[in-house]
C-alpha cells in the first residue's frame, strides 16, 4: 500500500490531481477508480496493475461520489497494510453548495473512524491528525474545489482557467443561453456544460481537463493554489 492516500470523488478530480503531481516531481502514481462501470470496456491486467499498486508512492481514489468516500475510506484504514504503510492522508472534493457544511462532513468522517483532529482544520491546510487506538500521526490535507474558501466545484476552478481569448465570445453567448434556458433549474451543472463547449472549441477536442491542462487549453496558473497544498501535502 502506498504511504500518500488522496481520496477524491470522481475520475476527472483524480486526473487533475495526478497531473499536477507529476508536475511537482511525485510519478509513482496509481488511480484506483471505485466505480465498477468504469472498467466496463477496459481490459485489466490483473498483474500489472498489482505491480504497480506494490510500487505506488501515492494511490489516489477515486470514489465515484461525495457520498461513497466515507465507505472507501472505511474500507482503507481496516487493511493491515494501513496502519503499517500510510503516513499521509488527503481529501480532494468539491465543496459544492455549502463549503463549510462539505468540510464538516469530511472532518467526521475521521472523527467517526477514530482519528483526533487538531482545531486548526480548515480547507487548503495540512496538519496532523492521531489514531486513537494506535497513537499513529498521519500528515492529512483538506482541499475543497473550487478555492477552498467558495462554494463550487472542480469546473468552476477551471472556467477561471481557460486560457484562450479567441473562444471568449462563443463561451459568453453559450452562457448567456445557459441562463435563459435554465429558468427552471434544468441544467444540473452549467459550469461543466460551458466547460466542454470551450473544449468543444480546441483544435483538439478533449473532454478531460487534465488533458486540457497538458494541452495548455487551460491556464496552469490558476490552479497554483492546489499546486501548493498538494506540494505541501507530499514533502
Amino acid at each position: 500500500m502506498a504511504e500518500k492516500i488522496i481520496f477524491t470523488e470522481g475520475i476527472v478530480d483524480a486526473g487533475v490531481v495526478e497531473y499536477i503531481l507529476g508536475k511537482i516531481d511525485c510519478h509513482k502514481i496509481i488511480i484506483k477508480n471505485q466505480d465498477p462501470g468504469y472498467y466496463k470496456h477496459v481490459i485489466l491486467n490483473k498483474t500489472m496493475i498489482e505491480k504497480k499498486t506494490r510500487e505506488a508512492e501515492c494511490c489516489i481514489h477515486a470514489c465515484g461520489s461525495k457520498s461513497c468516500i466515507k465507505s472507501v475510506f472505511e474500507t482503507e484504514i481496516k487493511s493491515s497494510d494501513f496502519n503499517d504503510n500510510v503516513k499521509k492522508i488527503s481529501f480532494l472534493v468539491d465543496a459544492d453548495s455549502n463549503h463549510d457544511d462539505t468540510l464538516k462532513e469530511i472532518l467526521k468522517i475521521l472523527s467517526d473512524n477514530g482519528f483526533e483532529i487538531p482545531e486548526n482544520n480548515s480547507s487548503g491546510k495540512v496538519f496532523d491528525i492521531i489514531d486513537k487506538k494506535s497513537g499513529k500521526i498521519y500528515k492529512t490535507g483538506l482541499f475543497l474545489f473550487p478555492n477552498c474558501q467558495d462554494n463550487g466545484i472542480l469546473e468552476d476552478l477551471c472556467r477561471k482557467a481557460i486560457a484562450h481569448n479567441h473562444s471568449k465570445h462563443i463561451l459568453e453567448y453559450f452562457e448567456d443561453e445557459i441562463k435563459k434556458f435554465d429558468s427552471s433549474n434544468r441544467v444540473k451543472s452549467p459550469s461543466k456544460a460551458i466547460l466542454q463547449t470551450y473544449f468543444a472549441t480546441m483544435p483538439e477536442i478533449t473532454y478531460s481537463p487534465k488533458v486540457a491542462l497538458r494541452e495548455k487549453y487551460l491556464d496552469m496558473k490558476k490552479f497554483d493554489k492546489l499546486k501548493t497544498f498538494l506540494e505541501e501535502f507530499i514533502k
